[in-house]
């Protein structure tokens, strides 16, 4: 089966990091659902992993562009 998951609007400021926070926000996703027992949800996954991309690209740097999960939630 397949899914298309439409990317979040963001003003793009730099994209340094965009790839580096969507994995590891998708990575996130995998983990503690294998953690909790719960059933992965790759969609929500993917929808979670566009949302911290689209504010990574917002700001300007690698590092410092990449949100905190208080921010993504």
């Amino acid at each position: 089966s397949h899914a298309l998951v439409p990317a979040e609007k963001a003003t793009v400021v730099d994209t340094t990091a965009a790839g580096d926070t969507f994995v590891g926000s998708y990575c996130v996703d995998v983990v503690r659902a294998a953690k909790e027992g719960a059933p992965f949800d790759i969609e929500q996954a993917i929808r979670s992993a566009n949302h911290a991309a689209a504010k990574t690209v917002e700001r300007k740097g690698a590092q410092d562009s990449i949100p905190w999960r208080d921010e993504v939630l």
